[in-house]
């Protein structure tokens, strides 16, 4: 009788063991996936930026962001199809239009500001369109 219970609590404590491991692993592969998703903004030396995906493309990139609420938008959206990613030189980061959060114009930000950019997937707001007609 108590090899019995003891076989049911060891069954039950190889059980528990084994649904943690599982919600562990789809937690880890959850965090592994969005940040290989994630687009990544980088300064260049020569003063430009960088536009960086790793996977699920394509994606279209409308605005960038500064940490201190100063934001521009894209004369032209870039699209990005492949991990080569796109660049904006200075010369086109230098033309674009810098407000505050209430729209006044100000200064672009200094090579090296964090800035993060605004984007979508591309195939995702192309089901969302097929799906809506």
């Amino acid at each position: 009788m108590a090899a019995a219970s003891n076989t049911r609590y060891w069954i039950a404590g190889c059980t528990c063991c084994l649904i943690a491991c599982v919600a562990v692993a789809g937690a880890v592969c959850a965090i592994v996936d969005r940040e290989a998703n994630r687009l990544r903004v980088r300064w260049e030396e020569s003063g430009g930026l960088h536009f960086i995906v790793c996977a699920s493309g394509p994606v279209v990139i409308t605005h960038l962001m500064t940490p201190d609420k100063r934001s521009a938008e894209l004369q032209e959206h870039l699209l990005i199809v492949d991990s080569a990613g796109r660049r904006l030189s200075k010369e086109e980061f230098d033309r674009l239009r810098w407000v505050d959060y209430l729209g006044t114009a100000v200064a672009p930000p200094h090579a090296g500001t964090a800035i993060r950019a605004v984007y979508f997937r591309a195939n995702t707001a192309k089901q969302e369109l097929a799906e809506s007609s």
